[in-house]
C-alpha cells in the first residue's frame, strides 16, 4: 500500500491536502486450480477462471487428441478408469471414476498446454501456483474409509429426446442400486441431476424389493429428488434395485454433451449404519452412435471395434467419457466385438431405440487374428431385431467352412451379405475397413 499527499494552494496562499491510500495487488495472469475436494467415486477440481475444453481429453482415438490431460492413478491399485464433466462455465471439472474407488493413495495430475488445460483467454494452467504458466498441477488424496455399502447408478448414453430405458422388461427406466451387507432395512438418499438436460416423470418403487417395503419421494428442488425406502425385512446382500427413475433426455440438449448424476445424502438404517453415494455420467447421444454425428453407419462399428481391439483408448467424439458409456452395447461392462456387431445390425435411419442386445440361445467364441495378434469375441446364434446382413454374418463367422473367423462388423454394415461359402468370406475382407488375416480351420 501506498500513501500519497495531494495539497492545493490558492493564489492568496490559502491551501487544502488530502491524502490517498493506493493499494498494489498482484495480477494473476494464469489459469491457476483455487481447490479439490475428493470422495469414493473421483474428485472434483475448480479454477479461478473458465477452462477451455476445445482440446481436453481423457481417451483417444486416430491419435486425434495425444495423451490424456486428466490422469488419477492409486499407488496399489494403479491407473483409474472414468469420465470428466465440465461444469457449463468452465470453472469446474468433475472426474467421475467407473467404479468406486478402494482404500488407496491416489495422484491426480492436470497437464498444463495449449491442447490440454488452458483458459478460455489462452492463459495456460500455472499447475504449481508460482506465477509461471505452464507447469502441470499434481496433488494427492487418500481413501482409508471405503463403504461397502453404496447407492448409485449407471452412467449411460441416451440421446435427446430419448426415454431412459435402462432397467428390465418390467421396469425400464434408470435404476437406483443398492450394494450392502444384507444387513440394510432402511436408507434414505437424494438423486441429483441437470433439470435441463433430464426430465423426470416419476419414481416408482422396486419390484424386487422385499414384500410390504414402502417407499416415498419427493422434490426437493428442481433437479434434486429425496427418496426414502423401509422394510420390515433386510434388503438382500449383494447389488440390488431400491428404485427406478422414469425419465426422458430433453429434446434440445447439446448432442454428445455431458452431465453428472449424482446419489448423495444417504442414511443408511435411520443413520446406525454407514453408507455413502457414487456419481454416474450421462451422454446426450445414442448409445452406440461412437462417431456422435447423431446416426448409425459402419464407421460406428469400425471405431467400435478399433477400441474392442485396443487400437484407440477411446472415441474422438467422447473424448472426455469412458468409451464404455456409449459403445458398450452388450451392457456386460467391457467393449467387444460382439458390440461392434450389434451396432452394425442397427439400420442406417436408427430405428426407433438403435442396437438391441436381445439374443437367444448359447453364444459362440469366434476366434481372430489382427496385426499378428490372436483374440476372441462372443457372438449370438441369432440377434433379435437384427437385419438381414447382420444376422447372415453371425452365421457366417460360426460357420464350419468358413475360411476367416472374423471380419469387423464395418463390412456388415456397409453392404456385404456373407455366408459359409469362403468366396463370400473372401468378398467381405475386401470391404472390410480393419482386415483381418485368414485363420484356416481344420474340417
Amino acid at each position: 500500500s501506498y500513501s500519497v499527499r495531494v495539497r492545493s494552494t490558492d493564489t492568496i496562499g490559502q491551501s487544502v491536502e488530502q491524502v490517498f491510500t493506493i493499494t498494489v495487488g498482484d495480477v494473476i495472469e494464469s489459469l491457476m486450480v483455487t481447490g479439490m475436494t475428493s470422495n469414493q467415486s473421483g474428485f472434483t477440481v475448480s479454477f479461478n477462471e473458465a477452462v477451455s475444453e476445445d482440446q481436453l481429453n481423457l481417451y483417444d482415438g486416430f491419435g486425434t487428441y495425444g495423451t490424456a490431460d486428466v490422469t488419477l492413478a492409486g499407488t496399489v491399485s494403479g491407473a483409474v478408469t472414468g469420465s470428466a464433466v465440465l461444469s457449463d462455465d468452465g470453472m469446474s471439472l468433475v472426474f467421475v471414476s467407473s467404479t468406486p474407488l478402494v482404500n488407496d493413495s491416489y495422484t491426480v495430475v492436470l497437464n498444463s498446454g495449449e491442447k490440454a488445460f488452458v483458459g478460455v483467454d489462452g492463459r495456460l494452467l500455472d499447475g504449481n501456483s508460482d506465477g509461471t504458466a505452464g507447469d502441470n498441477y499434481t496433488t494427492s488424496f487418500v481413501v482409508d474409509d471405503a463403504v461397502s455399502t453404496v447407492v448409485s447408478t449407471p452412467s449411460f448414453a441416451r440421446a435427446p429426446g430419448q426415454s431412459v430405458d435402462l432397467g428390465t422388461d418390467t421396469q425400464r427406466g434408470l435404476p437406483v442400486q443398492l450394494d450392502s451387507d444384507g444387513s440394510v432395512q432402511s436408507v434414505a438418499f437424494t438423486v441429483e441431476y441437470d433439470p435441463a438436460v433430464i426430465s423426470v416423470e416419476s419414481v416408482e418403487k422396486s419390484v424386487t424389493l422385499p414384500a410390504g417395503a414402502t417407499m416415498t419421494h419427493s422434490i426437493v428442488t428442481p433437479g434434486n429428488i429425496a427418496v426414502t425406502i423401509t422394510s420390515s425385512q433386510a434388503i438382500d446382500a449383494g447389488s440390488a434395485t431400491l428404485a427406478v427413475v422414469n425419465a426422458s433426455i430433453a429434446a434440445d440438449a447439446d448432442y454428445a454433451s455431458s452431465s453428472v448424476v449424482t446419489i448423495k445424502d444417504v442414511v443408511v438404517n435411520g443413520g446406525q449404519a454407514i453408507g455413502t453415494g457414487s456419481s454416474a455420467v450421462h451422454v446426450a447421444a445414442r448409445l452406440g452412435d461412437t462417431s456422435g454425428d447423431g446416426s448409425y453407419s459402419g464407421f460406428d462399428a469400425v471405431l467400435a471395434a478399433r477400441v474392442a481391439a485396443f487400437k484407440d483408448t477411446g472415441l474422438a467424439a467422447y473424448p472426455m467419457v469412458d468409451p464404455v458409456v456409449v459403445a458398450d452395447v452388450s451392457g456386460n461392462g467391457d467393449i467387444k466385438m460382439y458390440d461392434s456387431g450389434l451396432v452394425a445390425s442397427v439400420p442406417s435411419d436408427g430405428g426407433s431405440v438403435g442396437p438391441n442386445n436381445n439374443a437367444s440361445g448359447n453364444t459362440t467364441n469366434v476366434i481372430f487374428r489382427q496385426n499378428g495378434q490372436f483374440g476372441s469375441a462372443t457372438v449370438a446364434p441369432s440377434v433379435a431385431g437384427a437385419n438381414e446382413r447382420a444376422r447372415a454374418f453371425l452365421e457366417y463367422a460360426k460357420a464350419d467352412k468358413m475360411q476367416n473367423f472374423a471380419k469387423t462388423a464395418s463390412a456388415v454394415a456397409s453392404g456385404a451379405a456373407g455366408t459359409s461359402g469362403s468366396n463370400s468370406g473372401e468378398s467381405i475382407t475386401k470391404r472390410s475397413k480393419l482386415l483381418f488375416a485368414p485363420l484356416p480351420v481344420a474340417k
